[in-house]
This record gives structure tokens, sequence and C-alpha cells, in this order.
């Protein structure tokens, strides 16, 4: 339980990878065929290869636009993102029927996605470009035809596509059916990084410049008034990648690119032009997340050419496939760039070596070209995020030197002697063990790790940025210089190049990943909230490497952690958690009670297994809040509450069935005590004779507070009076404060691990009760500085954290503070 707290300090078409499952993964594109559109996906092989081209129905007829010649030969809908994937969505358009598709992507057999219901209207014609938001769960549609203009829907999963608001309107004017292009049609919408805007941009009439629309999304809700910008310079502006949310990439077939920077207030000017020579037709734009370089491409030239986001210039060049004729929508997986050419086939850039040229699918025999369209963006959420990724292991060419040298993007490293010997490393870590509380909080598994250096040099590198940024808080320096950037960067190198060799599935490559993402919660004060990298790099890698050993007790202490750590992130981002299934949760069980036994003097087992299954169902409960909440049938939103109050109620009265006898046995044989003294406002502190009874003590709690915050949230949507649960949550509430005591005893790194349960506490608390949790509270912030500071905005703070938590207010996240700012 103690890493909850990550959550509020951690806190045209598309190419689509979901995430890993038995199947690597996936590639899509549209056929926008006006006889029945269809997504093609190829299923992708671990070493990002493709196989043969499937269909599956949109249930809708597409569109082929039409210029100056009659119907085109390729780019069908004019547009980028006409068919996108965000986790285990895949949204897409039917343009000739004018309808929005969604689909959900299976886990195990991601190349044959499944329709959700029916397609929806998108009540204006010709949608041809769709965005999604996962942290809203909207996803909007630009319409491009005889009625243009945006609308946006809301996802779930269980309540389907349903409208929100109304059609808000677009500066395109007497178009035609089909649409006639390229100019005065729309061409790619999208949300900002942060996802506190939507975009949408739109080419002038081949007269005037064009136009990016701006919406605010505030509380959810995507305005219904656009902030219009016609940049200067960008008569034919076309698809969008965002630097972050103050910049962006613009292609444009005009002369290649665009940066234009973003206001406050949305409003958007250009601010350098890049100019492609000899360009004929750059459309479409991919962006890197592992190197930060923008990719441009070309609808009338082979190569693909690289954009700098630095220097805002051209990088270099990619040479690209001749016979292909040009390349059009494209997404990057790892260190691959696929991308739709001008000729039937799919071109496969290797962004690490591209000198040999692309590999290249073809796609001859498969149908008419002229209606396909688009890739879809890979799930990089989901995958490994924007510093890693996992492939499988293939040897590494040498450096010049001639010495074996990790490889990974565009760095070819020689190898580093680490900057402290392992010896005085492992000497280090276990004269910390015996005198400093919040290092052993910290890495509950410490003693596991010496013995383990010698083994493997990621895990050395990730240790030393650890113990090396603790003694930085230790000697009190400034947050901001709390973490070495030197060590932090070898510590990354060394990651990577573990992940692109043997090491990858070791444990500990696994504890190396784990200890960088305790580094970002406890020392990275720039983080944005509700979000760390690492723990979603930590999801793909514990699925290919499978469930722990029980033979290794450090693999069942990481898996035990990870239990609670990644359904804090799956809270913030939907996804599946695989530990709840066969053969995981079997072999969970068996390892907790065993990790319960673990240097226990009583004659009692203290598993917390059913506690954390409880943690691990806790995102699938905010959902279906969030679901409940935002569902705009009243009947079915009802019915849905019903149905949920009663599982909630079901599953409270199981743990409790299942927890409360084994700790009044712990209380009996005084493992727990309720002893008079201490501060607390009524008088009494717990004290703990393990530190295993204190977590299944505070985890139990905790559960408590969150299943009785949702039964009493639903209570209030039926209008059912039962006041019942509103005093036991309270009670619960108070004896929240008997634990402080002991954690202030842990110091302020291991008593912060815990701040998110006294956030769930704080609604129900006592006046009393709330400044002396708040007092708490801020103390263990003091060296980070990241809650608010005043009475009345923390005390805001606590209850938006409280309601987000139990699925009664959205998470707000925001972007990293050194990019933002």
């Amino acid at each position: 339980m103690k890493y909850l707290n990550l959550l509020f300090l951690a806190s045209a078409g598309a190419w689509a990878y979901p995430k890993p499952g038995n199947s690597p993964g996936a590639l899509y594109f549209l056929d926008s065929n006006p006889q029945g559109a269809s997504v093609v996906s190829f299923p992708m092989s671990a070493d990002g290869s493709l196989g043969k081209p499937l269909r599956t129905s949109t249930d809708g007829q597409g569109l082929v636009g039409v210029n100056v010649n009659g119907s085109v030969a390729v780019d069908p809908l004019f547009s980028q993102g006409s068919v996108i994937v965000d986790g285990n969505y895949l949204f897409t358009v039917n343009a000739g029927s004018n309808t929005l598709a969604s689909f959900q992507i299976p886990k195990d057999d991601p190349s044959h996605p499944v329709l959700m219901g029916q397609p929806v209207d998108t009540v204006g014609t010709t949608p041809n470009t769709v965005a999604y938001s996962r942290k809203h769960n909207i996803a909007c549609v630009a319409n491009t035809g005889t009625k243009p203009g945006v609308q946006c829907f809301s996802v779930s999963s269980s309540n389907g596509i349903k409208p929100v608001g109304g059609l808000r309107p677009l500066p395109i004017m007497s178009q035609t059916n089909p649409i006639t292009g390229v100019p005065n049609t729309a061409s790619n919408i999208l949300f900002n990084p942060s996802e506190t805007a939507l975009f949408v941009a739109i080419k002038g009439d081949g007269m005037t410049s064009g136009y990016i629309y701006a919406y605010k999304v505030e509380n959810g809700i995507v305005s219904e008034e656009a902030v219009e910008s016609q940049p200067e310079n960008l008569p034919l502006p076309f698809a969008i990648s965002f630097v972050d949310d103050n910049s962006a990439v613009v292609a444009t077939p005009a002369y290649g690119g665009a940066f234009v920077s973003i206001a406050q207030d949305l409003s958007i000017t250009t601010n350098a032009i890049v100019n492609v020579t000899g360009q004929m037709a750059t459309c479409w734009t991919a962006k890197s997340t592992d190197t930060g370089s923008i990719y441009l491409l070309d609808g009338g030239v082979p190569d693909v050419y690289a954009v700098s986001t630095e220097t805002k210039a051209l990088s270099r060049a990619l040479p690209g496939y001749e016979q292909g004729m040009g390349s059009f929508d494209g997404t990057i997986v790892g260190s691959k760039l696929y991308a739709l050419q001008a000729a039937p086939a799919v071109a496969i850039f290797d962004l690490e070596d591209p000198s040999c040229g692309p590999e290249v699918v073809d796609l001859n025999g498969f149908g008419n070209r002229s209606s396909w369209t688009a890739s879809a963006s890979v799930t990089a959420k989901d995958a490994t995020g924007p510093w890693l990724r996992i492939r499988n292991y293939k040897p590494k060419a040498t450096n010049t030197s001639g010495e074996d040298a990790p490889g990974y993007g565009f760095f070819r490293l020689s190898r580093q002697p680490s900057s402290t010997p392992t010896e005085r490393l492992g000497s280090y870590l276990i004269s910390q063990s015996s005198k400093s509380p919040d290092l052993i909080v910290n890495l509950a598994y410490l003693k596991h790790l010496p013995q383990r250096l010698s083994e493997s040099p990621v895990l050395v590198s990730c240790l030393n940025v650890f113990c090396n940024s603790w003694s930085n808080y230790q000697r009190g320096l400034p947050p901001a210089q709390l973490i070495d950037a030197r060590l932090y960067g070898l510590a990354l190198r060394s990651l990577h190049a573990a992940l692109n060799g043997p090491a990858q599935l070791r444990v500990e490559t696994l504890t190396a990943m784990a200890i960088l993402q305790k580094i970002e919660l406890l020392f990275d004060v720039e983080r944005g909230n509700h979000q760390t990298i690492h723990s979603g790099g930590m999801i793909p890698l514990m699925i290919k490497k499978g469930p722990p050993s029980l033979d290794d007790p450090l693999d069942m202490h990481l898996a035990h952690e990870a239990q609670v750590t990644l359904a804090v992130h799956w809270l913030v981002h939907r996804g599946d958690n695989f530990m709840l299934r066969s053969p995981w949760i079997e072999r969970l069980q068996e390892g907790t009670q065993r990790l319960g036994l673990e240097d226990n003097k009583f004659d009692l087992n203290l598993s917390s297994f059913v506690v954390d299954v409880a943690i691990g169902r806790w995102p699938e409960f905010l959902h279906e809040m969030n679901d409940v909440h935002s569902n705009e049938d009243p009947i079915a939103a009802q019915s849905h509450a019903k149905s949920l109050q009663a599982r909630l109620k079901h599953h409270f009265d199981q743990v409790y069935r299942l927890t409360a006898p084994t700790l009044k046995k712990a209380t009996e044989q005084r493992i727990i005590r309720d002893v008079p003294g201490g501060d607390t406002p009524n008088g009494f502190a717990y004290e703990f004779a393990t530190s295993k009874a204190f977590d299944l003590s505070f985890s139990y709690y905790t559960v408590c507070l969150i299943l009785k915050l949702m039964i009493r949230s639903l209570n209030v949507f039926q209008n059912i009076q039962d006041e019942t649960i509103w005093s036991e949550y309270c009670l619960y509430c108070s004896q929240m404060t008997k634990y402080i005591p002991y954690l202030r005893q842990q110091g302020q790194l291991g008593a912060v691990l815990y701040v998110t349960s006294f956030c769930l506490a704080f609604e129900g608390a006592t006046e009393t009760e709330r400044v002396y949790i708040r007092e708490f509270i801020l103390w263990t912030d003091d060296y980070r500085q990241r809650f608010p500071r005043g009475q009345q905005e923390a005390d805001e703070y606590f209850c938006y954290a409280s309601k987000a938590m139990t699925g009664r207010q959205n998470f707000v996240l925001t972007p990293r503070k050194d990019l933002h700012e």
C-alpha cells in the first residue's frame, strides 16, 4: 500500500501498437472504400516485421475525395488521423456514411479489433480525422463536408459512444459531396500533450491562409467556442505534431514544415520555417518519443526528413523506397517508422540504421490503393513511456573502437565503469539499512540487493542515482538539485542497454526500473501531477517476464509492491490488470503468504493478499464510477449505479470478513497496539511489532475509506437516504490519525509514501483532525513543496484528491514543470 502516493506525487489514419499480450502487437490503416470501409490490420512480430494484412469491417461506407482531375489516386480524405489507437481503443471514420466507429482491441489478438456497437452519427458530413483524450474519455471528429464542424463524444466501455455538446462550426466553405481538395478541407484534429486543449488544422482555400482552431478543455468538457488563428506563412496547414503544450511542428505542402508557438490563451503564431528542398507534398508527420525528433513525410518524394526540435532545422534524411513514390501517414514503434506508400506498399524505416533503406511490404493485389489512408499512433503511454522501449534482444554492431557497445536510438556508447565501485555501494547499503528507517521503507527488498550488484551493471547504476539523491536530500540540497543529471543519464543508458540485451528479463533489470520509479516519485520535483514514466514502463516488461519466481525473494517483493504501483497507474490511465488473472494471481497469493510469514516471530500469517486484490480492483471500480456520473441516460445510469453499489458492498463485506479477524488476532497478540499518548486528536496512537503488521492494518483501513466513499457517492446519486455509511466512513477517518505518530518515526521519505490515504480521510475528518492531518501532509512535503501551502488551497487539493481517487471527479494531469514553464 505504501506506493499509493505515486498517484498524487507522481502523480487520416494512424498505425496502432497496442500493449504487449500474447501477440506483440499490430499495425492498422483505413481502407475508405465507398462500397464498405474496413480497418486493415497487420500482426506485428517482436522484431517489428509485419504479417499478412487482415480486414475488419467498420460497418459503414468510406469515401474518396476528388480534385480538378476527378477522383484522387491517393490520400482519399486529405487528412492525417482518420484512424487512431489509444490503449485498447481504436477509432476511425466512415466518411461516406458520416459516422464514427469505435473498436476494442483484444489483448491477446490485436490484429482482430472488435466493433463496439453501432457507429454513431458525427452530426456533420464527411468526417475525416478523429482524436481521443484518455484523460477525459472523449473522442472528437472533424467533419469536412457540406456540413463542416467538430463533434465530440463521451467514450465508455460499458455505455458506448454518446454525443456531447453541439457541432462546432469550421471555416470550410461551399464543399461538395464527395469532398473536393486538397484546399478548403480539415487536415488534423488532436489533443495537446496535457489534454487541456483540442486543436484542428484547416487548409486555406488557395487564396487565403489556413486556420488552426483551438478549444479549451475544462472539467472534461470541450469548449463550444474556438480560439481562431491564421498563422503567418501557413496557407495549407496539414498534420500537427506537438513538441510540448507550447510548441508544435505543422507540415505544409507549401514548403515542408513550420514550428508554431502556442500562447497561454491558445493563440498560435509561426515561429520558424523548415524548408525542405525538392519537396512536393510534405503533409504528414510522425514523432519519435525516443529521440524527440519529428519526421516529415512527403506524398511525392520517397525520402523522409527528420526535424530537430532543439535546432528547429532538418537534422538528417532517411533514404526512401524509390518505387513507393512517396510516404503518407506514418507512425513510429520503437526504432521503426512505418509509412503507407503512394504505391500499394508499406515501408518500414529503421531509425537506428537507415542507410540500407526501408524494408517493404508489397500490397499489390490487396485492393484499390486509392481508398487507403492513415496509419495509427503508437500507444506509448501504455507501452514503455517516452524514455524506454522493450524489444527482443539482438546482437549490436561494434563501435569504431572495436569494443562491444550497447546501442539505443541514435546513441552508441562505450561501456562506462560505474561511478561507485560495486563493493563500496553494497557496503553503503548494508551500513545505512541499520540506521535509516526511511531507506528501509522505500526499499523493502534492500537486504536482497548487495549480493545482486556484481551480476547487474544496470542495478548498480540505478542504485547509484537513488543513493546519491537520498544523500543529497539528507544534506539539505535544494529540491531541484536532488537528482544528479549525469548519474541519471548514465542509469537510463544502462537501462536501455539492459532492455535491448540478454539481461532484459532478469529480475535485476526490473528492480532497476522500479528504483528509477522511486527516484521519480521521491525526488523529481518537476514531474507533472499524477504521472510517472517508469511505472508505465514496468507493465510490458512484467508481462513479458511473466509471474515472479517463488524461489526468488527479490522477485516476490517486487511483484508484491507492483500490485499497488501499477493499480495506481491504472487509476489515471485505464488498463488491464493482468495481475488479477491466472497464472499471476495464484503465484501472487502463494508469494504474499510467504512474505507475510517472512521475519515474523509470531504464529500469525500477516498475508495482505485479500487487501492487495481489493487494491487491484480499485481502478475497475473507479472507472465504473466515472462512467456512472458521465452517463447522460438517466435510466441506464441509475441501473449501473445500483449494480455497482451492490458489487462494492459485497467486496467490502468480503474484505472485512477475511481481514478483520486477522487484525483482531494481531491486536490480541500485541503485534498491533492501540496505546494512549502522542499528540493525536483522540489521544491514542498505533504501535506495531513488525512492518508487515503496519502494512496490513494501514492498507485495510485505506481500502475501507475507498469503498465507503464510493458506496456513499452512489447513495447520493440514487437519492438514497442512509447516513450510516457516512458515519462509518468518519470513524475510519478518525482511526487514520492514529497512524501518524508511527509514520513520523519513519522520516519524511518514508512517510511521504502514505500521504494519499490521508487525502482519502480528509473529507470526513473533524476540524481538529483536519488540522492534524494537514500538518502531517505538509510536513512530508517540506523538502519538495509540491502541495499548495495555504490552508484553504491545501484543503481544496486534499478534497479534490479524495474525489478523484473515488471516481467523483476527473484527474487533472499537468505536464512537467520544467517543460511547461
